[in-house]
Parts: C-alpha cells; structure tokens; sequence
C-alpha cells in the first residue's frame, strides 16, 4: 500500500509540477470547470431530441440517469468510506502542491469529476460507436482531459481519477445496457 501511494504522489507532482506549461495553465483550470460545459450538455440533449424526437426524450432521461447515477454512489458512498484528503489539503504536502484554483472541501477519491465525466463518456462512446469510426473516441479523449486537469491544478491525485474513470465506465456501461434493452422494447426497430 504504501509503494502504491508513493506511486501515485511521483505521478501527482510529474502532472502537477513537472508538465506545467502556459496553455495548460490557461486552458484546464477551464474545462474540469463544471459551468464551462453546460453549452455542450444542452447541445447534446437538443441533438437527442431533434434527431430522435420521443426516442431523444429517451436517450435525455438515460444519459442524466449516468449523471445523477455517478455523482449520487460516489458522493454519497465511496467518498465518506475511503474519506481520503485532497492533495491540496494535506498539511504535509500542501505547500510543495501547485494550486491552481481553490482547493475545495470534500474528500478526494474517487474523483467526482471523473466517474461523472467517464459515465457519461463511456455511455456516449457506446452509443456513438460504429465500426471504422474514430470520432466516438473523443468522448473518451474529453473525459480523460478532464481527470487530467483534476490533477494538474492540484484537487486530486492520479489514482482517485483513474479509479474514477473504472467506477464511472461500469455505471456509463450498465445504463447503457438498461437504455438498449428499454429502447428495444418500445421500439420495434434498434437504433442501436
């Protein structure tokens, strides 16, 4: 446990000290900011309803209940049980920490950010998917920049956003599950 926990302390301050540069100074304080996406949520939704009509209103409901899923079991169960202290906060480290916004309350593992982020990616990602297609990957490509800002302005070390994304892939993935076999259900044709 402890050479795990050195691990991830080397690998907090290669990502939090050691990559620092002036684009990403200024641009991931930005995206792992819950505000600067709801545009894109509302494009998202707008595109499921005019696309897919009473099908989209479906895909709405499903793609919030990968949201409202994560967020609830990781705020309210694996944060409070592990209860593990944020880098930034840490009274032995928290000087040597690049603070790159304010340091928020909570706990830190797993990272809210990345299992909502990765639910929903990996839900995305599943329902976008076709072969030869690359473009679905960018919902991975997003999820990913936005644990790594998690941890390069200093809110979380890199094992509560890997064990973020781990959680938040299997929940994007069982409601996926659920959306299909409801979808296949009310519908007589598949759209996935």
């Amino acid at each position: 446990m402890d050479s795990l926990e050195q691990i991830d302390w080397l690998l907090f301050q290669w990502i939090n000290d050691q990559s620092a540069n002036m684009f990403f100074d200024l641009v991931l304080p930005m995206i792992r900011n819950k505000y600067f996406w709801i545009p894109f949520y509302g494009f998202l939704i707008s595109f499921f309803l005019f696309n897919w009509k009473k099908r989209g209103l479906i895909i709405s409901f499903y793609l919030l209940l990968v949201f409202f899923t994560c967020d609830s079991i990781n705020s309210r169960i694996f944060k409070p049980t592990f209860g593990r202290i944020r880098p930034c906060r840490e009274p032995e480290r928290m000087e040597i920490v690049i603070h790159r916004v304010p340091c928020p309350g909570g706990f830190s593992f797993p990272s809210s950010h990345a299992v909502n982020h990765a639910g929903i990616a990996v839900f995305l990602w599943l329902f976008f998917r076709r072969p030869k297609k690359i473009w679905p990957f960018l919902f991975l490509l997003w999820a990913f920049s936005i644990g790594y800002a998690q941890v390069y302005v200093g809110v979380h070390y890199p094992f509560d956003v890997i064990t973020g994304f781990m959680i938040g892939g299997a929940i994007g993935t069982g409601i996926f599950t659920l959306f299909r076999n409801t979808d296949k259900l009310l519908f007589k044709e598949a759209l996935i």
